[in-house]
């Protein structure tokens, strides 16, 4: 398994490349142009033309089955899914075939709200709970996959 992150607004990097360390797990950020981070100089970077998607792509093509990606793009995660990979979001929720289709509606029903000139919560400020948790969810599946 390696783990892939989109890197470009990712808030939890530092978590990841903890963990990764922690269970000698490959791991690769890819990051367009505009968002190249200098502080990990000992994970794989895959930096992309910042053009429309070219992240998106950069990531699909590079997931295989088992991988685990993180992101919180909900399209993204669907490929990914359809590629065999593990998606789970920067606050600890996994994307699955079987949640992934009630997202996607949700996703879709938010752009038709704010495509007719609506208003939507957004998240709430991340906070160091926010953190914990996901640093949880992701210790408990590296655990679970290095017993399987």
């Amino acid at each position: 398994m390696r783990m892939i992150v989109d890197a470009d607004a990712c808030p939890v990097k530092e978590i990841i490349a903890g963990l990764c360390a922690k269970y000698g797990i490959k791991l690769i950020f890819i990051h367009s142009l505009d968002h190249i981070s200098s502080q990990y100089n000992d994970v794989e970077k895959i930096i992309v033309d910042k053009g429309f998607q070219s992240a998106d792509m950069a990531i699909v093509n590079n997931a295989q089955r088992g991988d685990l990606v993180i992101t919180a793009d909900i399209g993204l995660a669907a490929m990914v899914i359809g590629r065999g990979a593990f998606v789970l979001n920067p606050w600890g929720g996994f994307y699955t075939p079987e949640n992934i289709d009630q997202h996607l509606h949700q996703r879709y029903l938010n752009q038709k709200i704010l495509s007719a000139k609506g208003r939507l919560k957004g998240p709430s400020k991340r906070n160091k709970e926010d953190d914990k948790k996901f640093a949880g969810i992701l210790e408990d599946f590296l655990n679970k996959s290095e017993k399987n």
